[in-house]
């Protein structure tokens, strides 16, 4: 799911939640784009050439929601020293994979939470719940 069409009520995390139980880590995108609809070529296939250029990491100040527990604190250092982004950078609510995770970051970031937080978490786990 390296895109959607707006005019169904599917956001970036619940499509990459999606391709994350039918595809394998290592294909999985690390960017979504919505678009209102899909440009075609004349044979009837996706016109690739016409499709937005993926935003770039982070988000604005008016687009971060900050932590607001000590843990969401935590998490999101966790995000942003695997990806080596500013932590004040980092929305609660942006994806890990969206920001630029990876599944090789994840397994660095999995590592990184479990050491900070005294428990054990997975690539998986990561996977699962992308956000902070």
């Amino acid at each position: 799911c390296n895109g959607f069409t707006e005019a169904r009520p599917l956001g970036r995390v619940a499509c990459l939640a999606g391709a994350a139980t039918a595809l394998p880590a290592y294909m999985l995108p690390s960017v979504v784009v919505g678009v209102k609809e899909w440009s075609r070529t004349s044979s009837a296939k996706i016109d690739r050439k016409r499709l937005p250029a993926p935003a770039l990491a982070g988000a604005t100040a008016a687009q971060v929601v900050v932590p607001r527990t000590s843990e969401e604190r935590v998490v999101r250092d966790a995000f942003a020293a695997t990806l080596g982004l500013a932590a004040e950078a980092v929305s609660v609510e942006a994806s890990f994979f969206e920001l630029g995770g990876n599944s090789l970051t994840a397994v660095m970031l999995a590592r990184r939470l479990s050491e900070a937080l005294g428990r054990g978490m997975s690539m998986a786990d990561v996977m699962q719940r992308p956000t902070v």
